[in-house]
């Protein structure tokens, strides 16, 4: 069977096609102009219909044809079949809520994209690889956008209010600048990279996880000009001064190093990576108390860990302010579920506690329950198994499980573990470690990106 380095370069026509339909699906839900439909009718109606249309219509187009593979691929038949069971449990725990049961109706076209997708990569590498390029050329994108704000200046860049926050440039060109902060001593505002998401957490995970991706790139390809591309996606991330990012990084980080000691002779090299990662970690999730404590008059240091507040309401607040009142959060989720053990529900959040749903896993457990959460970690562990199980022989595999694992611990602090991000990076871990076993990736291929 050939391999990935020599049959990439041979997309056809439909299998850019394919990738071109995936990579804005991912944008659909990633742009923030999609965000706020009542704003732009029109534009809600048309991102409305895609959202349901296009995974349908790809399930039907690439997943079906491709429905034989599942009788091979038995992580991605398990995964599909957890994820069936949890949508069924969805529907017993919003079970005569008509606004919940319409939110249950929006989860089959998640389901059936993931289904696709999964598929799809299975089959086609070329597909796979053409949409990661795509996708590591938006994280550029977006990076230059940002270059090109800071020349210009953000307060210089005709901003205005739209779409639920502040944007910059003519149209809004230049991004999302909602999130710039103002700090004492500094003369003119510190601007976070967040380009056309809804934050800079979210683009912070994405381009993190595109680092990750253009190694991915290279090691399946061959070609080490992705590499350098994924440091500039790297340094873009860390422009985006999101320690929900950073500690996203570091987990990454860690997991591949924890993988990698499997078959790592140089143990040493090892730990001080591990050492590295557990100390990205503390600093993410403490280095505002430490900075407000020791370093609150110092406006640079005071900028880079984003502490915007009064350096006195951080030490008052504690670890709580730290984390941006998440524990409190968590407090009332599960407050709440002692009164809905079985979920309150996909809609059953009362509308001054919604903030309790933005962690994927405190949302998951308050919406469908520890039976709902339990049916996702499960979907979710044959990915986290084929990295760990795969990742230790082959680069690849590892490249592209780090990246998975950036967005899912992001998505710990702000997102759902359901968005076509987390899919696509879930069937390119499941793709790749098929791949490897199936001989389409060689060993030479992938030892020399290590």
């Amino acid at each position: 069977m050939a391999n990935v380095a020599t049959a990439v370069g041979r997309a056809s026509l439909v299998e850019r096609a394919l990738a071109w339909l995936i990579f804005l699906h991912y944008l659909v839900y990633e742009v923030v102009y999609f965000f706020y439909p009542s704003v732009y009718p029109t534009l809600g109606l048309l991102s409305n219909t895609w959202k349901l249309a296009m995974p349908v219509g790809l399930a039907l187009v690439a997943g079906l044809p491709n429905l034989n593979l599942l009788r091979r691929e038995r992580a991605v038949l398990s995964a599909l079949l957890l994820f069936g069971l949890f949508w069924w449990w969805a529907l017993v725990t919003s079970f005569g809520t008509p606004a919940s049961l319409l939110e249950w109706a929006k989860l089959f076209p998640r389901l059936a994209f993931f289904f696709a997708v999964a598929l799809l990569f299975c089959r086609n590498p070329r597909v796979c690889v053409a949409t990661a390029k795509l996708m590591v050329a938006w994280a550029l994108l977006s990076v230059a956008q940002y270059v090109v704000l800071n020349l210009v200046g953000p307060l210089a860049a005709s901003s205005f209010y739209a779409w639920g926050g502040q944007r910059a440039g003519p149209g809004g060109v230049l991004g999302n600048v909602t999130s710039m902060m103002f700090i004492p001593g500094l003369g003119s505002p510190v601007v976070r990279l967040a380009g056309f998401w809804n934050e800079p957490s979210n683009a912070c995970a994405s381009l993190f996880a595109c680092f990750f991706l253009a190694r991915w790139i290279a090691a399946v390809t061959g070609d080490p000009r992705w590499r350098r591309a994924g440091l500039i996606c790297l340094m873009g991330g860390f422009a985006s001064l999101s320690n929900a990012g950073y500690v996203a990084l570091a987990m990454a980080v860690l997991f591949g190093a924890v993988v990698r000691m499997r078959l790592e002779t140089a143990v040493v090299r090892r730990l001080a990576v591990v050492g590295f990662a557990v100390a990205m970690v503390v600093l993410a999730v403490l280095g505002r108390l430490y900075i407000a404590e020791h370093y609150g008059d110092n406006p640079y240091l005071r900028a880079i860990t984003g502490l915007r507040l009064n350096p006195d309401e951080y030490l008052d607040g504690g670890l709580n302010m730290a984390l941006g009142g998440r524990i409190t959060l968590m407090v009332d989720a599960f407050e709440m579920l002692r009164q809905h053990p079985f979920g309150a529900g996909l809609l059953g959040v009362d509308a001054d506690q919604s903030q309790i749903s933005a962690s994927a896993p405190v949302g998951w457990l308050l919406m469908t329950g520890p039976i709902g959460l339990l049916l996702i970690l499960s979907r979710d562990a044959w990915v986290w198994r084929a990295f760990a199980r795969d990742g230790s022989a082959e680069p690849a595999v590892r490249f592209a499980g780090q990246a998975f694992v950036v967005v899912a611990v992001q998505h710990v602090a702000y997102g759902s573990w359901m968005n076509p991000l987390y899919f696509i990076l879930s069937a390119m871990v499941l793709a790749t470690a098929s791949w490897r076993r199936r001989g389409i990736l060689p060993a030479a291929a992938g030892n020399r990106q290590r």
